[in-house]
């Protein structure tokens, strides 16, 4: 755009307006749903991680048209073990949010199941 000096001897007026980033989403996270994050350049949208999640932050539009990463990482559940299973050494049993583990009772004992790591 020009700006024009008219003849009252003022400019016309130019607006530069910022540009549309390209929508995203962050999984485990408040904003999870497809295209959840929109904006335009410079604004910074607060991305709050799921329980048993960690990470949270902004997300800014950058200049390029591209939200900056936020990711949310499963938090570890703290290791264990089943006696008398084939996960009976000690802390045997380790992962984060959202992982399941087979757990097989030994022969003679019954309850074998999967252990869920939980929020």
């Amino acid at each position: 755009a020009s700006a024009t000096c008219q003849a009252n001897g003022v400019f016309t007026s130019v607006t530069c307006t910022p540009d549309p980033c390209t929508p995203t989403e962050v999984a485990n996270s408040d904003l999870s749903a497809l295209d959840s994050i929109s904006g335009a350049t410079g604004d910074e949208i607060t991305v709050t991680c799921d329980s048993g999640y960690s990470g949270s932050a902004s997300a800014t539009c950058q200049a390029n048209g591209v939200f900056t990463s936020v990711t949310c990482t499963p938090d570890p559940c703290t290791p264990t073990e089943v006696a008398n299973s084939d996960l009976s050494a000690l802390d045997s049993i380790s992962g984060a949010t959202g992982d399941e583990i087979t757990v097989t009772c030994d022969s003679g004992y019954s309850g074998s199941a999967s252990a869920t790591c939980q929020a």
